[in-house]
């Protein structure tokens, strides 16, 4: 089972369908000619803000036309960029929701070289075994619901060929394989995919196709970094994960430093590790966020290391400071 997955804006009144109205440059005359008009529409499209390749756009153009029994014309380029264009002014007896169809399924792919029942070259792209299946050449007044999609299942939609299959394009809703996605975030940021539908502001659950390839990517907010991915993703640079069963991931933010602040009781000093700081009495510092700390501590002349307080405990000299937190550490020295 197959549906559309409809690009949706949100308004007042809920999700609904994503329109907008257009205007070409080109006059009325110059799109009349059908030899040019479908190459003029897909290539002004990307220049007017609709070319992602994640979108095939339905296209009504209401301008004249030349050739009245044109129904309209599909394409899609490899990247996976498409137009689908009803001409609104052809085919008056054809329900425009045949002819959407009809050329939808032609940037899906329908009908490919191949297929058994492929029409010649000269209506190259559809069938020729059925007057009822959706993508026959010569559309008639019949419904939508009259149409069947590919009757045999063998030349463009639900078939065990090795030719390209409508029924798996990633742009159709696949009922009957669809797995939630959850990404769960802590801290200040958030997380996208390189494909649309997914992105959380804070944690989220979306709903895919099973074995869906989503490149994930971690957004920290300004002074924020990722911490880290777990789930089924690890580490803390990119995360691709397919999804499937149980799949999941966690991102978490932190602020890109943290203060340590060390003081010193009697007299001493403790150092940090690596380019810090020595502290003699007291001192403080920003730290990158979970990167841990080393503290050394340096009794003086006649005294002696006794304890640590705060942040770290015991009676070794030595201390590791994980800096999940702002945080502070005291050391004790004793007479000797």
């Amino acid at each position: 089972m197959r549906t559309p997955r409809n690009d949706l804006t949100q308004l007042s009144c809920g999700a609904q369908l994503d329109l907008t109205v257009l205007r070409l440059p080109q006059t009325s005359a110059q799109l009349t000619p059908e030899d040019s008009r479908f190459v003029t529409l897909f290539n002004a499209l990307p220049g007017l803000g609709f070319g992602s390749t994640f979108t095939k756009h339905l296209v009504y153009f209401d301008g004249p036309v030349a050739q009245a029994d044109l129904c309209g014309q599909g394409a899609s380029l490899a990247s996976g960029f498409g137009v689908a264009a009803i001409y609104v002014q052809a085919c008056s007896g054809a329900p425009s929701s045949v002819i959407a169809a009809h050329e939808l399924l032609h940037t899906l792919g329908a009908v490919p070289r191949g297929a058994p029942h492929r029409c010649p070259d000269a209506q190259g792209g559809h069938t020729c075994d059925s007057a009822s299946d959706l993508m026959h050449p010569f559309l008639d007044a019949s419904p939508l619901d009259a149409k069947l999609l590919d009757p045999g299942r063998d030349d463009y939609y639900g078939h065990a060929a090795a030719f390209t299959d409508s029924q798996d394009a990633a742009w159709l809703v696949q009922l009957d394989r669809q797995q939630p996605f959850t990404v769960t975030i802590s801290g200040p940021g958030g997380v996208t995919a390189d494909m649309p539908g997914l992105d959380c502001a804070q944690s989220c659950t979306t709903t895919w196709n099973t074995s869906t390839r989503l490149g994930l990517t971690a957004v920290p907010r300004p002074g924020a970094k990722l911490v880290r991915w777990s789930g089924a993703c690890t580490g803390a640079s990119t995360c691709v994960v397919t999804v499937a069963p149980g799949a999941a991931v966690s991102a978490l933010f932190a602020p890109a430093l943290y203060r340590l602040t060390v003081g010193v009781s009697g007299q001493g000093a403790v150092r940090t590790s690596g380019p810090g700081i020595t502290c003699r009495p007291r001192c403080s510092a920003a730290f990158p966020s979970f990167v841990p700390v080393g503290l050394t501590a340096t009794a003086a002349k006649g005294w002696r290391f006794r304890s640590w307080t705060g942040a770290c405990r015991g009676t070794k000299r030595t201390c590791t400071v994980p800096m999940t937190a702002a945080t502070s550490a005291r050391a004790v020295f004793a007479r000797a």
